[in-house]
């Protein structure tokens, strides 16, 4: 079964636990609101709006790469996708009410198959050293979730919008931490 969501003004709340084989999110405004998690077994397609998860999350189960095709929307809270054995790269279209921050993973190995939850907030995160720089800073960070994936080797791509930079910071000077 699939769900088409397409009404041009107001959210649209989807209650209870509910699984859909295909999802299709084109709103011109409002955005798609969740009561609880879902599930989409085939294919999440964001054309246009966002999906409000708040606590919730929407869960892709196909670990097909191509399993999330996006043009212009995308999840405001927790996406968690499954993610396959071998070499793949998976994107993870989310955001905030500030703004679309994906992140992208590119696995060169993953041993065993299982599923990673990620989601983008507004502000430094929680375990944001002092020693680095506390006024030129980016105030955007990623949370994410490995739930059963082994053997991972590769490397995460994560995209901020520009107002992120504060302080005077520079995209050159950013450092990682974990």
């Amino acid at each position: 079964a699939g769900l088409s969501l397409n009404a041009a003004t107001g959210d649209q709340t989807i209650t209870g636990t509910t699984t859909f084989d295909y999802l299709f999110v084109d709103k011109a405004a409002g955005s798609v609101v969740l009561a609880n998690d879902i599930i989409v077994s085939q294919t999440l397609n964001l054309t246009n709006g966002t999906i409000n998860t708040s606590t919730n999350k929407v869960q892709l189960n196909n670990s097909a790469t191509g399993s999330l095709v996006r043009t212009n929307g995308y999840v405001n809270g927790n996406l968690q996708r499954a993610i396959a054995t071998g070499a793949n790269t998976y994107n993870f279209a989310i955001g905030t009410s500030s703004g679309y921050t994906p992140a992208s993973l590119a696995f060169t190995a993953v041993g065993g198959a299982g599923t990673i939850q990620m989601s983008s907030a507004d502000g430094v995160g929680t375990n944001y050293p002092s020693s680095l720089n506390a006024t030129a800073r980016l105030a955007r960070n990623w949370a994410s979730t490995n739930i059963g994936v082994t053997g991972i080797t590769g490397s995460a791509t994560f995209t901020y919008l520009p107002a992120d930079l504060v302080g005077g910071a520079v995209s050159g000077n950013l450092q990682a931490y974990v």
